[in-house]
């Protein structure tokens, strides 16, 4: 991270200005894998990344809630058998023979690797393998890393009951409370870490604002017992975020890739923007 980053949320609470990893750096590395939140070290003070459980309850850092798009599923082994790209279709085991790297350089998503895509994916030492929660909190906690995990479950998701029990637990075992920040747009689940984790710092997503006044907005986030909030940058009113945070409440802006908005919303003194360029 930066030399001046923070050593854990705590310290965050009335700072400014710091930068996130969108799911590591991901603009030059595939998303969720372990190549990008390496490559992020030194260029953020934390790290964003989703999780999501398999069909046999394994927490892991994935965004969606098929593996389609960020995985070689269609050609692999466990596909001909099942014919499923989601998730919760396959076991853990099952999904060890993913590779989560390739894709990337084949298809240069963010146009950011040019004639460099096969030196560049040689140093990302493919195949890059679906991270466990349990592999990622080890790896953060050996380097010291603040994380913020983003609990990716629907309500409609046949895991949406057990989600925030492996998510806390694996919390408890690490005995990283104070190192990682849960977000989710689902504020229940926020709630219910909360419950299993009192000290554990929690921060509400949102897409619209559930309330556009902010005495209004800042008495939600504390009924929830959040204390964050996460808003969309498109979204944002920025005469809001005075009041926010004198309640001592951490603004996360997401996604920000545009230097200009990340700049004006650091003058407006958000707590952190979450960008995919580092």
């Amino acid at each position: 991270m930066f030399p001046s980053s923070p050593d854990n949320w705590y310290t965050c609470i009335d700072q400014s200005s710091l930068l996130g990893a969108h799911r590591g750096h991901r603009s030059r590395y595939p998303e969720n894998t372990l190549s990008a939140f390496a490559a992020s070290m030194g260029r953020c003070d934390f790290i964003e990344f989703d999780v999501q459980l398999t069909g046999d309850y394994v927490p892991v850092v994935i965004h969606d809630p098929t593996l389609t798009r960020t995985s070689n599923i269609l050609a692999s082994s466990i596909y001909q058998q099942k014919k499923s790209t989601r998730l919760v279709d396959y076991t853990y085991d099952e999904l060890k023979v993913l590779d989560m790297g390739t894709w990337f350089y084949e298809q240069d998503p963010f146009g950011t690797l040019g004639s460099e895509k096969k030196s560049s994916a040689t140093d990302a030492q493919l195949p890059q393998p679906l991270l466990t929660l349990d592999e990622m909190l080890h790896w953060a906690k050996q380097n010291q890393v603040l994380l913020n995990l983003e609990i990716k479950e629907p309500e409609s998701s046949p895991h949406s009951e057990v989600i925030v029990e492996k998510v806390v637990d694996q919390l408890h075992n690490h005995q990283c409370l104070n190192q990682v920040l849960v977000s989710s747009f689902n504020h229940q689940y926020l709630v219910e870490c909360k419950k299993r984790a009192s000290t554990l710092l929690t921060s509400a997503l949102a897409e619209e604002p559930p309330y556009e006044n902010p005495k209004e907005l800042v008495a939600y986030l504390k009924d929830i017992g959040a204390s964050g909030y996460h808003p969309d940058t498109n979204y944002l009113e920025l005469q809001i975020i005075p009041y926010l945070r004198s309640n001592r409440i951490m603004i996360t802006v997401y996604t920000v890739n545009n230097e200009q908005r990340k700049r004006e919303l650091f003058a407006a003194g958000v707590t952190s923007v979450v960008t995919d360029f580092l």
